[in-house]
């Protein structure tokens, strides 16, 4: 069976469907180009002599480029130059998950996601991950320069379907260094939705001027806590730890949490709190003070200074045969003299939740489309060596400065296209101190525009009022 004529067959069938402002065989042309998607080859090869296997297989055709298409009716079709359809998914719990299309320009990657519920109501606008998720197989290319720029990655709503219960999401991964690996994989294991947010809440249950000095404690080792964050102990040192009270102080907007313990520690205060497991919810927390001497216009918050995290068996010792840390010790660096001088608050989030297994294996290659160009060049005391910009809209500028300080705020960046002028916004940067020369730091920093660009368009950048062109 051919290939070529077999697809030609399947664009002639999809050509007589109406689609409005949207050409699917062109799409298709476009896109056999590059490197496809393993779920978008398997499709498109299942053609067939016979005219009802025919038929079958341009249906097929049809509901698998679907998803694209209707991303393309919310981000825009201009998009479709910069992503490729993926369109591959998995089902648990009554959700259906999508990868619909993804796409990557030198150390920027942008995913698109669905999720649909297909049994109920339970998903809503404000759906999210939070943290129960991971994306596997993307490899950090080593740099010739050293530098160590400021990543971000994170996920952000962009449509959701209330008709079909559907959300869109977009996944964006920015990094330092250009992204390798090109087989990656999307896992998710619990859906949040239906959020509650509760700031700033008065915990008046407990008159702090009565906190124990001398409360229960017992001592554990840095490697029995399966989580610390900036406590000031080595690995050495046995760490004072509350005994759970008597008194408990409960809060009505959760179940998910108490305050077990509190007390003055080493001249600290330690406030322990324990957490409930509910697969159906999902609850998050911070406890904090303000401090009401303060007689500024803005009472500045105080957060612990540092906190430890543990379990305990039913015998009532600590143990790390488990994944979940069901009590948080807090420990703050205040006035324990004047503690009836501060006021306890508590921000509390609460969601419903899905609790699930999701998974789905995908490729994403480098397009390789980059505008780059060496300069060399002043700019308002700044030695500018290189500009690049990339599709998505993502500028790299490289040099060195003598105040590294300064990087964040130093340039104002345009793109000069045939078009007209795009503007951008500051991303990110990193620096390294040249070994070379004392006196200056090598950087790169990152700009972005709100929409991609078409780099056919691109005629020049602008730093600063001064104009760089691109060889093309």
């Amino acid at each position: 069976m051919n290939r070529d004529n077999d697809e030609l067959m399947i664009k002639g069938a999809l050509n007589k469907v109406d689609t409005p402002k949207f050409d699917i065989a062109s799409e298709i042309e476009k896109n056999r180009s590059r490197k496809k998607s393993a779920s978008f080859k398997r499709h498109l090869v299942t053609a067939s002599v016979s005219l009802m296997l025919m038929t079958f297989t341009v249906a097929a055709a049809a509901a698998t480029i679907s998803g694209f298409k209707h991303l393309l009716t919310i981000i825009g079709e201009e998009n479709a130059r910069v992503i490729s359809p993926v369109e591959m998914s998995d089902e648990d719990k009554g959700v259906k998950m999508e990868v619909v299309a993804a796409g990557r320009f030198d150390n920027m990657l942008k995913i698109y996601v669905t999720l649909e519920d297909l049994t109920g109501e339970r998903l809503a606008e404000d759906v999210k991950f939070s943290s129960y998720y991971s994306l596997d197989g993307i490899e950090r290319k080593e740099k010739s320069n050293g530098i160590n720029s400021i990543s971000s990655r994170g996920w952000k709503m962009i449509d959701y379907d209330e008709q079909n219960h559907m959300a869109t999401l977009l996944y964006e991964h920015n990094s330092g260094e250009n992204i390798g690996g090109e087989e990656l994989t999307l896992k998710i294991n619990k859906i949040l939705y239906n959020t509650k947010e509760y700031w700033n809440y008065k915990v008046t249950e407990f008159d702090l001027s009565k906190a124990d000095r001398n409360p229960p404690i017992f001592y554990a080792s840095m490697d029995q806590f399966l989580s610390t964050s900036n406590i000031n102990y080595i690995a050495e040192d046995t760490v004072p730890v509350l005994k759970e009270q008597t008194d408990k102080i409960n809060f009505p907007q959760t179940e998910g949490f108490n305050i077990c313990a509190m007390g003055v520690v080493d001249g600290k205060l330690h406030i322990q709190t324990r957490n409930f497991e509910n697969e159906d919810k999902d609850t998050s927390y911070n406890i904090y003070f303000v401090d009401l001497k303060n007689d500024q216009p803005y009472q500045e918050l105080i957060n612990a200074e540092g906190i430890f995290r543990f379990d305990m068996d039913e015998n009532g010792n600590i143990t790390k045969e488990t994944d979940f840390p069901a009590y948080n010790e807090y420990i703050f660096d205040i006035d324990t003299d004047r503690l009836n001088e501060y006021e306890l608050l508590a921000y509390i989030s609460e969601s419903d939740a899905i609790n699930g297994d999701w998974e789905v294996k995908f490729s994403s290659e480098d397009s390789g489309e980059i505008l780059k160009t060496q300069i060399n060049k002043d700019i308002d005391g700044v030695s500018v060596g290189s500009v690049s910009v990339n599709s998505f809209g993502g500028i790299r500028i490289e040099g060195s400065v003598e105040d590294h300080v300064k990087i964040p705020v130093m340039f104002d960046v345009k793109i000069n296209t045939s078009h007209g002028e795009i503007t951008t916004s500051f991303s990110s940067y990193g620096y390294l101190a040249d070994r070379t020369e004392n006196s200056s730091y090598n950087f790169e920093a990152f700009y972005e525009t709100e929409k991609t660009v078409d780099l056919d368009s691109v005629l020049s950048i602008e730093i600063n009022g001064t104009t760089i062109e691109f060889e093309k």
